[in-house]
């Protein structure tokens, strides 16, 4: 055979080899993985995690959760940065979690976990199963004893993804919050089914935290905390075409715990159905807490038997969790301490007494810094449980300013013991802004300037 054909058998070969690794498919089953429902399997998942980041030649790859397959997989973390352009994780079966002793020594609130990948897709019409009623009997919520637990690990966490895609799954019963979205941007969350009981302890459906650019749409959430929760330092968040309930509603907060600087702005939420939930439509930052929070717009809004429809509270603490109000007040001290020091040496030069050192550690328990401004409702209609339908709790100290209300019709539940003659109300404290259109019930108590 000639150098030039043996040259042309070989630059064939590798084109064939080229053109075949533009797409590659990992099975976690022939990396030793075993669908049984027993078996634990998180060294063969994270073995076919490791080849499938490292396939230099891929345009994209595929790893497959096969169907009609249970997998038991102890908390792992599925590391990037990888070299496919492209990688999709695909569920078609059903991902279990361990029992609670699986995370001894370890991390406890994080289960599946993804962190520094882009351009990752997670997808299938598969279930990730938390097990979380294990978890729920020892929460703090559930169990007053020293043993209780305030941490459990979320379902799935993405940290410092980039360009993501969650869509087409099913979670059920996270032993706490089922999705989080952590120091991320460009993540499209669409078409999920997330479900826990509505007793079941801080079962966020999906939780945001200093992030950017993250949309999510066409989604049914029941769970027993927030269907969607937006945490610290996140802006241009889209949130549209949910079903929520049971639950607590979707929340902007809670921000600024621990006395935190705060920042949240550009956030959008619109055509959500509430069916009964603990709250609508919330806004909630912790006292002491210092930043703003602004440019946010909830509209066409239908509330269905909801406790509290629209609620902003500026003076949010978790009761259920007294040592987190006794750490505010403490943050809160030492927070304004050098201040009031400060001011009092000055005043005592002046002949003032001690008491003035005294009421600015007062006036610092009291009162949260976060500035809420430019908050819209509009086109929200429904039945409110509660009688107070519209509560607008803001700061003292830093009022809100630029609430816009515009076309909102909530009338009373009939099954709350209420007819339809009754009349709802809004209470409002430090809430300046204006309203547009019909409001029902009435806002007198909003500021006008």
């Amino acid at each position: 055979m000639g150098l030039l054909a043996i040259i042309f058998v070989i630059l064939s070969c590798l084109m064939v080899l080229a053109l075949s690794d533009k797409t590659r498919d990992i099975n976690v089953v022939d990396y030793g993985a075993v669908g049984d429902g027993y078996t634990e399997n998180s060294q063969a998942f994270l073995k076919a995690w490791d080849v499938t980041c490292s396939l230099v030649f891929a345009e994209s790859a595929n790893i497959i959760v096969p169907e009609g397959m249970t997998f038991v997989v102890n908390p792992v973390l599925f590391e990037g940065p990888c070299k496919p352009k492209e990688i999709n994780f695909k569920i078609f079966g059903t991902i279990m979690s361990p029992k609670p002793a699986a995370w001894k020594g370890i991390d406890s609130t994080q289960w599946l976990a993804f962190r520094r990948v882009s351009s990752l897709t997670v997808d299938g019409y598969g279930t990730i199963n938390g097990q979380g009623s294990s978890w729920w009997s020892l929460s703090c919520k559930n169990n007053h004893r020293e043993a209780c637990i305030t941490s459990a690990p979320a379902a799935i966490k993405f940290i410092s993804c980039s360009n993501t895609y969650l869509r087409n799954l099913q979670f059920v019963d996270s032993a706490q919050t089922h999705i989080v979205i952590k120091q991320s941007e460009w993540f499209h969350v669409t078409n999920l089914r997330i479900k826990a009981p509505e007793t079941s302890p801080n079962t966020d459906g999906i939780h945001i935290e200093d992030s950017k650019h993250v949309y999510i749409d066409h989604s049914a959430i029941g769970s027993g905390d927030d269907c969607i929760s937006i945490g610290d330092q996140t802006s241009d968040i889209r949130i549209t075409n949910i079903l929520c309930g049971p639950g607590h509603g979707i929340s902007v907060g809670s921000l600024g715990k621990g006395g935190s600087n705060v920042q949240v702005k550009n956030i959008h939420v619109s055509h959500v159905n509430f069916y009964q939930t603990t709250n609508g439509v919330r806004i909630k930052t912790w006292k002491g807490a210092t930043g703003y929070a602004r440019d946010i717009t909830f509209e066409y809004l239908n509330f269905t038997n909801v406790q509290n429809p629209i609620i902003i509270d500026q003076y949010y603490c978790n009761k259920l969790y007294p040592g987190d109000c006794k750490a505010v007040v403490s943050h809160e001290f030492f927070n304004f301490l050098l201040h009031c020091q400060l001011n009092y040496i000055t005043k005592l030069m002046q002949q003032i007494n001690v008491t003035f050192t005294f009421g600015c550690i007062l006036k610092a328990k009291s009162n949260s810094g976060v500035q809420l401004s430019d908050v819209t409702y509009k086109n929200a209609i429904g039945t409110s449980i509660t009688e107070v339908a519209i509560r607008l709790n803001c700061s003292k100290s830093v009022p809100c300013t630029g609430i816009l209300l515009d076309s909102i019709q909530l009338k009373p539940a009939l099954h709350s013991h209420r007819n339809e003659d009754d009349q709802l109300i809004s209470s409002c404290t430090n809430a300046h802004g204006r309203t547009k259109g019909v409001i029902k019930p009435n806002i007198p108590c909003l500021l006008r300037k």
